[in-house]
C-alpha cells in the first residue's frame, strides 16, 4: 500500500539482483520467485523479471526442475523473443536444462544475422560441446574470437580442432565431413587474412 507500481516491481527486483550478485543463488531464487508471483506485472514487468530468473538460473547453477513448468515456459519464451539478451538467457538456460538442441537452432539463425556477436558464438559453442559436437564446438569459438578481432586466437582454435582429426583420420558421420572442410576453410580465409595484415605498412 502507497507504493507505486514502479516501486512495487523495482524493489523486489533490485533484492533478488543483489542477492544474485553476493553469490546467494537460494536468496536470489526465492525473491525472483516473488517477483514473478506479483499481480497486475505489465508485459515490460513480467519481461524483465523472466531475464532476471533466467539469469539466476544460469549464473546459480539452478537445475530447471527448481522452477517447475514456469522455467520451461520463460526459456522458451526467451528464445522466441527478437532481442538479444533473450536470446542469450534463453539458449544459456536451454543448454543448462537438457535442451541444447532448442538453444543451436535458435542462436544459428542469430550469428547469421549477426556474425560479430562473440557472445552469441561462445553460447552457441557450449551449446554444441552439451550435444557431443566438438568439431562444431570448436568452429564456433573460433568464430568468437574472430569477432572479437582475435585473429590468431581463432587460427589457434581452428588448428586444434583439426589435429584432434589427424591422429585417426575418421569421421564419424558426413556431418563431420561437412563440420571438418568448414573448419578447413575458415583456417585458410584466417590464414590469408593474417597474412594480408602482416604486409600492412
Amino acid at each position: 500500500p502507497g507504493q507505486s507500481a514502479t516501486d512495487a516491481v523495482a524493489m523486489p527486483y533490485g533484492a533478488a539482483l543483489a542477492a544474485l550478485r553476493l553469490n546467494h543463488p537460494a536468496d536470489a531464487h526465492k525473491r525472483v520467485l516473488a517477483l514473478l508471483g506479483l499481480p497486475g506485472l505489465d508485459a515490460p514487468a513480467r519481461k524483465a523479471a523472466e531475464l532476471l530468473a533466467l539469469e539466476v538460473a544460469v549464473l546459480g547453477n539452478l537445475d530447471q526442475p527448481t522452477w517447475g513448468t514456469t522455467g520451461v515456459a520463460m526459456q522458451q519464451r526467451a528464445l522466441s523473443a527478437p532481442d538479444r539478451a533473450s536470446v542469450l538467457w534463453g539458449a544459456q538456460a536451454a543448454t543448462r536444462w537438457g535442451r541444447a538442441p532448442q538453444a543451436t537452432d535458435r542462436l544459428q539463425t542469430w550469428v547469421a544475422e549477426h556474425p560479430k556477436d562473440a557472445a552469441a558464438w561462445q553460447t552457441l559453442s557450449q551449446a554444441w560441446a552439451a550435444q557431443g559436437h566438438p568439431l562444431r564446438a570448436v568452429r564456433a569459438e573460433a568464430e568468437a574470437r574472430v569477432a572479437q578481432l582475435d585473429y590468431a586466437g581463432a587460427l589457434d582454435r581452428l588448428r586444434a580442432a583439426q589435429d584432434r582429426l589427424r591422429p585417426t583420420g575418421a569421421l564419424s558421420s558426413s556431418a563431420d565431413h561437412i563440420d571438418a572442410s568448414i573448419i578447413d576453410t575458415r583456417r585458410r580465409q584466417i590464414e590469408a587474412l593474417l597474412k594480408d595484415l602482416a604486409q600492412e605498412p
